[in-house]
Formats: C-alpha cells, sequence, structure tokens
C-alpha cells in the first residue's frame, strides 16, 4: 500500500473512523470509498468532481452494481504527483 495511505491511515482516530476497517476494504478490494478518499485526499466531493472533470484527478467507477468508487493505484499515483 502506499505510503501517504498508510500514514494517513494510522494518523486516523476512532472519531475519523475505524482504521482497521478501512484498511481491511482496501486490501481486499483494492478499492476506496467516497469518506477514504476524502481523508486521504484533503478534498471534498465537489473539488474531486470539478478537477475530475477536467482530466485531473481519477474518476469514480463502477464497483459494484450501482456502488462506485475509486482504485487504490489511481489514487496512489494522483498522490504522488501530488504531494500535500
Amino acid at each position: 500500500m502506499c505510503d501517504s495511505i498508510n500514514n494517513i491511515l494510522n494518523r486516523m482516530t476512532i472519531s475519523d473512523g475505524n482504521q482497521f476497517l478501512a484498511s481491511l476494504f482496501i486490501q481486499m478490494n483494492g478499492f476506496l470509498d467516497e469518506r477514504t478518499v476524502r481523508l486521504i485526499t484533503g478534498l471534498s466531493g465537489e473539488q474531486r468532481k470539478l478537477l475530475s472533470t477536467s482530466g485531473e484527478f481519477p474518476e469514480k467507477i463502477v464497483v459494484n452494481g450501482r456502488a462506485r468508487g475509486y482504485r487504490v493505484k489511481d489514487i496512489q499515483q494522483w498522490l504522488s504527483k501530488n504531494p500535500a
């Protein structure tokens, strides 16, 4: 897993969400949900949508049925090109 994602998950507290479940979800599925991507990138949904429209942020993909998410590798790549 990308060091940036590991660092963020390590800083998460119980009030931020359950680190174990977030980490497990990432490892098992290779996809990130909206909340996790917001925590990792610091970007709101609207900011991500605008950046995605202009090709500057990964697009969401269909994960299962109507559920949509982001590929871990796409977010890792974006983080490596856009350090905090």
